[in-house]
Formats: structure tokens, sequence, C-alpha cells
């Protein structure tokens, strides 16, 4: 304070308050360049992530959806072939990894707050009743009506899939 007060008392005076002025303003553009530019880099790499996770979900669920819709054929070619009903979900590879990519689904969606109308718990709870009408129509004696209930829930969780990822993606988009 006292170089400030001696200066201004001389005649360059106003040089030194242009000059504190400009000190001031380099100081505070570079603390906002520097905030900004945190922020891009991180709505980047979120964003990235994202598109990255959508991408890894959309062909397990593509994965997913087609066991589903073949799960009887495989089981019908493991009886067939000789191979014990009871022992197929078990060790057939068809259900094994139609089980796998369930839990992979589960646990890639996280608990939500609800508020959107393509949510992960409406998600998991789509994928978790198509994964139960699959395992029934495998082995059931009435497969027509089955087969209607799971082509039904095979529809509905393509459907819902594709709303839910558009939102997810516009996301992604903004940077959220």
């Amino acid at each position: 304070m006292i170089i400030i007060e001696k200066a201004a008392s001389g005649s360059d005076n106003i040089a030194l308050i242009v000059a504190l002025i400009a000190l001031v303003g380099v100081l505070a553009n570079s603390i906002i360049g520097y905030i900004n530019t945190n922020k891009s880099i991180k709505a980047d790499v979120v964003s990235k992530a994202r598109i990255g996770w959508i991408e890894k979900e959309r062909a397990f669920l593509s994965e997913y959806i087609s066991l589903s819709s073949n799960m009887y054929s495989y089981y019908s070619i493991w009886v067939r072939d000789g191979g014990e009903e009871e022992k197929f979900l078990n060790y057939c590879k068809e259900p094994v990894r139609f089980q796998n990519l369930k839990n992979l689904l589960l646990i890639s969606l996280g608990p939500d707050d609800g508020k959107d109308d393509y949510n992960n718990e409406d998600f998991i709870k789509i994928i978790e009743e198509l994964y139960d009408i699959t395992r029934k129509n495998m082995v059931s004696n009435q497969r027509l009506d089955g087969l209607s209930k799971q082509q039904s829930m095979e529809k509905e969780l393509t459907e819902f899939a594709r709303n839910y990822f558009k939102n997810e993606w516009k996301k992604a988009k903004e940077g959220k």
C-alpha cells in the first residue's frame, strides 16, 4: 500500500493504475481460462466414456435378445443330441452366456433417481422379466402361449432400450 500511495502522488499515477488494472485483468483471465479448460476436459472425458458405455451396452443387449429368441432352438438341439434336460441350463454354453449377459446388463445399470421415463429400475425389471419368461419357455409344453409373451417382452425391451439409449446419448452430447 505504501508503494502505491507514493507512486500515486507522483506524475506516473495514471500509468501505475493502468498497469495494476492490466495485471488484475491478466490474472482473472488466466484463472477463468484454467477453470473453463478443466470443465471442458472433464465434460469431454465424461461424454466419451458415456458414449463408449452406450455402445458396449447395445452390443450386450443385442446378443441378450438374440439368445432369448433362439434359446428354445438351442434346448431342442441339446435334447435331440442326447443331452440331459436338467443339465442344459448349467452346462450348455448358450444359457450360460444368456445368464452372464443378464448379469452384465444388471450390474452396469446402477441405481438412479427414477425420474426419467426410461430409467434404470424399469430397464432392469424388463431384462429380468425376459430372462424368466425365456427360461420357462425353454422347457415348457405350452410353448406357443409362452412364445408370444416372450416375443412381446423382447419387443418391449428393444423399444425401451432404444429410448433409454437415445436419452443417454443426449446426455453425453450435453456433457452431463
